[in-house]
């Protein structure tokens, strides 16, 4: 097995180190397949996604493979990358991306870096991911300025509409609107829950949902 040292990150040409992937309907305009990447250098206090910040191999994905889950899945407009760090595994997003595009599917990503430091990086794979997104949301999940904004948990973070394809979301990007999706197991006794929403929340209705015997 490919091992990586902890504070390393991934970098391959040909594959993706993936820590899940699930269809939603909070992760950006419309249904969409959620792509969750393995390993994150921003490291935010209180991640919500804590799970994907160490740098270890959990799934490697060949990036044909990959497309081919993306065309294979029903009914999405698009495809949202997150994590951990997306552009921490730039070149292989910027491959995978070049392919989307030609579908018709549209792309959005996060990033704990600012749409600055991508444009400004040294590294060409960042600006050419950056190139492929129909939105970009960037900046550090800062917790002290938590709120409940469209597809983000702080009010730091920024929407950014780089294709007209969602230009009409733009007046309600800094509104209060919170969206939170939960879904169930086969089992109905564990759940996750996806969207943007602060700690102080999610620890909440974990407490609450673990008194009816519901895991997060």
């Amino acid at each position: 097995m490919m091992k990586i040292k902890s504070k390393q990150t991934f970098q391959h040409s040909n594959l993706l180190n993936i820590g899940s992937i699930e269809v939603s309907n909070v992760v950006g305009p419309g249904s969409r397949l959620v792509i969750w990447l393995q390993g994150c250098s921003i490291c935010c206090e209180k991640c919500i996604n804590p799970h994907f910040i160490p740098h270890k191999i959990n799934k490697l994905i060949k990036i044909n493979e990959l497309f081919e889950i993306v065309c294979n899945t029903p009914d999405i407009v698009g495809v949202t990358y997150s994590g951990g760090e997306p552009f921490d595994q730039a070149e292989g997003l910027y491959k995978l991306s070049k392919l989307i595009k030609k579908t018709g599917l549209t792309i959005m990503s996060y990033s704990g870096y600012t749409i600055e430091e991508i444009k400004n990086s040294d590294d060409k794979f960042k600006k050419l991911l950056l190139s492929y997104l129909d939105i970009l949301i960037d900046g550090k999940y800062e917790h002290l300025k938590a709120a409940p904004l469209l597809w983000r948990g702080s009010t730091n973070q920024k929407v950014h509409f780089l294709t007209p394809v969602y230009e009409n979301y733009r007046e309600l990007a800094d509104q209060l609107n919170l969206q939170i999706e939960f879904s169930f197991d086969s089992s109905m006794d564990k759940m996750s829950m996806k969207g943007n929403f602060d700690h102080k929340l999610f620890k909440e209705i974990k407490e609450k949902l673990k008194s009816y015997g519901i895991h997060l």
